[in-house]
């Protein structure tokens, strides 16, 4: 009996980003606008939630609007962002790297967000197969940000997407510490990339063990205040005589 089985994953939307917005309204048309972007932003999320990607992206296109109307400084950056999330999972890249390039200048003096952004970006590339904006973008985010663990186990699975497994192998004990955090986007990341390295080997039962795990993280990141929307094909597991 021989087994095999094949496994992707492409992470296609990160955290969609909550959007508090902390000036005080100066009069009523501030106000109003304030009411309208609070109410557009809940509305994409609940929309994205439910996966009507079509009618999230439309909201927080309204949300985006009303930020760069008000020059919200705070608001302009996340809804970009937001609108990327959405657009991505549609599945319009150019229009997603797009808006994270406006986020990403946006969010200049938030490092925390533009870290995201980064990270995101990294994702999108890959989900429109191209691999060496996405290495060329890590490239700068291992000089942005040193020794980031998911930056590092982002630039493994690209490689792995280049069909580069003496690459990716560099990184695989990074990958098993990582793989055993509490689940993240990075987790899924790293049990993906001990799959196809223990395919790559032949073991099996070890590969469809970090699928599994994969999976499992997977899912329990869906959540509102972790969202993600992963793609991903399963174990396509086969036994042949």
């Amino acid at each position: 009996m021989k087994s095999a089985f094949t496994l992707t994953v492409v992470i296609i939307g990160l955290t969609l980003v909550a959007c508090a917005v902390p000036q005080k309204a100066g009069n009523r048309r501030a106000e109003k606008q304030l009411a309208a972007l609070d109410k557009a932003t809940r509305a994409g999320r609940s929309a994205y939630l439910a996966g009507r990607f079509h009618a999230a992206a439309a909201h927080y296109e309204r949300a985006l609007e009303l930020a760069r109307l008000r020059d919200d400084v705070v608001a302009a950056p996340v809804q970009a962002y937001n609108v990327a999330v959405a657009q991505a999972a549609l599945g319009r890249h150019d229009r997603a790297l797009a808006l994270l390039r406006e986020a990403r200048y946006r969010a200049s003096d938030d490092r925390d967000l533009a870290y995201r952004i980064d990270l995101f970006g990294v994702e999108v590339l890959r989900s429109a197969k191209r691999t060496a904006e996405a290495l060329d973008l890590l490239g700068e985010m291992q000089i942005r940000y040193p020794q980031r663990a998911p930056v590092l186990i982002l630039r493994a699975v690209v490689l792995l997407d280049r069909g580069d497994l003496h690459g990716a192998a560099a990184f695989e004990s990074l990958a098993r510490s990582q793989a055993r955090q509490e689940p993240s986007v990075s987790s899924v990341h790293a049990a993906h990339l001990l799959a196809a390295l223990a395919l790559e080997r032949g073991e099996i039962s070890q590969a469809i063990g970090h699928a599994r795990t994969m999976i499992t993280a997977a899912r329990r990141i869906e959540n509102p205040n972790r969202l993600a929307a992963v793609s991903y094909t399963h174990l396509r597991a086969h036994e042949t005589t």
